[in-house]
C-alpha cells in the first residue's frame, strides 16, 4: 500500500453541546450516543499549524524510524507535507500525492477504493464525515503534554476508531486512537494507528491557530488544470 504511512453549525456552538453530553470517565454509556459525541468532536476541528513529529514501528522485529512532517488545515483541507512529499486530503476524494524531487501529483485512488479509512487519520476531521466508521470515547486522561515549547497538564479525550475495508483480513483489524485537548479548542493533538504488525504514532507540536491564506495555492492551481 503505497500511503500506509501517511498513513454545520458555529464551531463554539457545536464543542459546547459536545462537551455538554460528554459521559464521566468510568461511567456506562449508551452505544449510539456515544458515537455521536465522538464524532462531532472529531468533525469541528479548529484551522492550524503545526510541526508533527511520528514513529512507525514493527512488531515482530521491534524496528521503527521516526519521521517529521508539517500539517495544516483550513477549512475542510488538510496538507501534510515531509523531506520527500507533499499529501493533500479533501472531503470525499482520494488523496493526492506531490512528490517534491519529480515535481508530479498523483492520486491514491486504491486507496478510496478499497476504502482504506486508516491513511485519513492524520486528516481526522474527514474521518468524522465517514458514517460507516465507528467512534467511542473510551478514556480521558491527564498528561504532560508539550505545545510551543511549553510542557502542561492537559487532560485529553482518547476516541477509539474502528471500521471495514473492502480488502478485508488484517486491513479490517486496524484501529485508531484520537487525542482530543479541550483546552486546544478540541484538536486531535495525537492520532496511533494500530495494526496487528505494526503501527504509527503522530504527535502534534509547535501548533498554531494562524493559518497562512496561500498555503494551499499550489493545491488550488493543480486543481484548476
Amino acid at each position: 500500500m503505497k500511503y500506509f504511512f501517511l498513513i454545520l453549525m458555529t464551531a463554539a456552538f457545536i464543542c459546547n453541546a459536545a462537551a455538554q453530553i460528554l459521559p464521566p470517565m468510568n461511567k456506562p454509556q449508551n452505544r449510539e450516543s456515544g458515537d455521536e459525541s465522538a464524532r462531532v468532536l472529531i468533525a469541528v476541528q479548529p484551522d492550524y499549524t503545526a510541526d508533527v513529529s511520528c514513529v512507525n514501528y514493527e512488531n515482530m522485529t521491534g524496528h521503527g524510524f521516526g519521521e517529521s512532517v508539517k500539517s495544516a488545515k483550513k477549512a475542510d483541507w488538510y496538507r501534510h507535507e515531509s523531506e520527500t512529499f507533499i499529501d493533500y486530503f479533501t472531503p470525499d476524494e482520494a488523496a493526492i500525492r506531490y512528490t517534491l524531487k519529480n515535481k508530479k501529483y498523483e492520486a491514491f485512488t486504491g486507496d478510496a477504493e478499497n476504502h482504506l479509512w486508516f491513511t485519513s487519520v492524520e486528516s481526522s476531521a474527514l474521518l468524522a464525515l465517514d458514517e460507516s466508521l465507528k467512534f467511542e470515547i473510551v478514556a480521558r486522561e491527564t498528561v504532560d503534554f508539550e505545545i510551543a515549547g511549553k510542557i502542561k497538564k492537559r487532560e485529553l479525550i482518547k476516541i477509539k476508531v474502528t471500521g471495514e475495508t473492502e480488502i478485508g483480513g488484517d486491513w479490517d483489524k486496524a484501529v485508531a486512537y484520537l487525542y482530543v485537548a479541550p483546552d486546544l479548542k478540541n484538536l486531535v493533538v495525537k492520532t496511533e494507528l494500530i495494526f496487528p504488525k505494526g503501527g504509527r504514532i503522530c504527535t502534534l507540536k509547535d501548533v498554531s491557530f494562524d493559518v497562512p491564506d496561500g498555503i494551499f495555492d499550489e493545491f488550488i492551481h493543480y486543481r484548476r488544470r
